[in-house]
C-alpha cells in the first residue's frame, strides 16, 4: 500500500513540473524595463507576473552578449538556445534574453543607451555588445 501512495506522489510531482514546464515554454516571457534609475527584469507565465528583479541602473555594467556555444565537441555547429545576454550589479553576474541572435543583442543594447550609457568593463571583451 505505501508503494502505491508513494508511486502516486511520484508521478503527481512529475506531472505538476511538466505543466509548468510547459506552461513556461508556451506563454512565458522576459520583459526588461529601463527608465535612468532602475533595470527591472520581469517573468511572466500566463500574464501573472512570476518573478521580478530589479537593479539600479548605475550599478548594472558590461553588458555582453554571450555567443551559443559548440552542439558537441567534435562537430562546428552550436546551439542556437545557449547565446544569452548578461551583465555585472553588485558583484553578481545576471544573465537574460535566452536564445537571441547577435543581431538582436545589438538592436536592444542600442535601444538601452538611450535610455542609460551602460559602462563596460576596464577591460577590452570581444563579446561586448556596445559599440
Amino acid at each position: 500500500m505505501r508503494l502505491a501512495w508513494t508511486s502516486i506522489a511520484i508521478t503527481a510531482v512529475l506531472t505538476c513540473i511538466f505543466v509548468c514546464w510547459l506552461l513556461w515554454g508556451m506563454t512565458g516571457k522576459t520583459i526588461l524595463t529601463i527608465d535612468p534609475l532602475e533595470l527591472k527584469l520581469e517573468r511572466r507565465v500566463i500574464g501573472i507576473e512570476w518573478d521580478t528583479r530589479r537593479f539600479a541602473t548605475c550599478d548594472v555594467k558590461n553588458l555582453r552578449y554571450i555567443p551559443p556555444t559548440e552542439i558537441w565537441a567534435f562537430r562546428t555547429d552550436t546551439d542556437p538556445a545557449t547565446s544569452k545576454l548578461q551583465f555585472r550589479a553588485k558583484g553578481k553576474t545576471i544573465r537574460f534574453a535566452r536564445g537571441i541572435t547577435e543581431k538582436e543583442a545589438g538592436a536592444l543594447y542600442d535601444r538601452m543607451i538611450e535610455v542609460y550609457k551602460i559602462p563596460q568593463a576596464d577591460e577590452p571583451d570581444q563579446n561586448a555588445v556596445g559599440r
